[in-house]
């Protein structure tokens, strides 16, 4: 979901919502306060009516509150339209240093998880071409689709590692303990 926000943020900046999604990832790991400070900005200026610049967007109360990470994801918006898809979210992933930030906010195992995911994700951006234009919503779309099916599963961890799988036709139905005897 934090890539998607990224990539939609790039195809729509004024997207509200993509940001504020992005902003609570553990990408830009933007705290609960900050984020309600923004939005009461937002508020308190649409409240009194003011038509500045400075309060019309999210993307502008960021600029005000937190400029470190406004001026990161202004870095990004120049890129776009300029460079490879998947060179924007590989740099993307490395000045957000996103295998710390998982590590982090979920563990050291799940965190490398997500770090390994992240790379296939990388790998799928740069070996496959969306249908159509090949545009950011088109790649959005593309990895939409990849999203809950498990045609590729998550990145392997190690060699010394089992996954274990169940088949079944009912979402759902996943099994909460799963005995192995033998």
């Amino acid at each position: 979901n934090d890539v998607l926000a990224f990539l939609h943020f790039l195809a729509q900046p004024s997207d509200s919502l993509a940001l504020a999604t992005l902003l609570r990832s553990p990408l830009l790991g933007c705290t609960d306060a900050d984020l309600m400070k923004m939005l009461s900005e937002m508020q308190a200026a649409y409240a009194l009516r003011i038509t500045s610049l400075h309060f019309t967007s999210l993307l502008a109360v960021v600029q005000e509150i937190l400029p470190e990470t406004a001026k990161l994801l202004d870095e990004f918006l120049r890129m776009s339209g300029n460079y490879p898809i998947e060179q924007i979210l590989l740099r993307f992933l490395e000045r957000t240093d996103a295998s710390a930030a998982y590590q982090l906010a979920w563990g050291e195992k799940e965190g490398a998880l997500a770090a390994a995911n992240l790379q296939q994700l990388v790998e799928i951006v740069a070996t496959r071409t969306p249908e159509g234009s090949g545009s950011l919503l088109a790649y959005i779309d593309m990895l939409r689709d990849f999203k809950g099916v498990d045609e590729i599963g998550n990145a392997p961890l190690g060699t010394n590692s089992l996954t274990l799988m169940t088949m079944h036709k009912a979402k759902g139905l996943e099994f909460p303990v799963v005995i192995l005897l033998g």
